[in-house]
């Protein structure tokens, strides 16, 4: 089922500028849009496959939706260059209006939107959409943080 927003360690060093805004305590407050939000604000969107790795647990507001994505040899940095961005786990705070994620789980193989805005050098992100794949989607990643290691060919015993 695909949900849809209204508007539709170091990894890398490219990792590094773009979760320059990753730590904690340096996402907004809220993981929804203000009443007042735009998208035309948003520089750049990227479609991406990935994992979940974390979803935020009732009790627990420090804990985001993590996301182990793949390669984005597209994403624009800062200043307006394409610097790219490694396949890396990363947090999601924030939701577009419309956009749930209460039917995710860890482990999920998923597609999803994100809309970023550089402001001050800092980025501001939201997920736009988010859709739920098949258990055997090709992800496209590495290293995949959740699924079952491949069988070593050596029986036990």
């Amino acid at each position: 089922m695909l949900i849809r927003g209204l508007a539709g360690g170091v990894l890398a060093s490219a990792a590094v500028v773009f979760c320059a805004g990753c730590e904690p305590g340096a996402s907004e407050s809220s993981a929804t849009a203000p009443a007042a939000f735009d998208f035309e604000e948003f520089q750049q969107q990227y479609a991406v496959k990935g994992r979940v790795t974390t979803v935020p647990v009732e009790g627990r507001p420090a804990l985001d939706l993590m996301i182990h994505h793949q390669e984005i040899p597209e994403f624009v940095g800062k200043d307006g260059e394409i610097v790219g961005m490694g396949e890396m786990t990363m947090p999601f705070p924030r939701q577009a209006p419309g956009v749930s994620i209460a039917s995710l789980e860890p482990g999920d193989p998923v597609e999803f939107t994100f809309r970023v805005r550089w402001s001050e050098g800092v980025p501001t992100y939201w997920i736009s959409e988010i859709e739920t794949l098949p258990e055997d989607a090709d992800l496209g990643l590495r290293a995949d943080p959740v699924s079952p290691p491949e069988p070593s060919g050596q029986e036990d015993g």
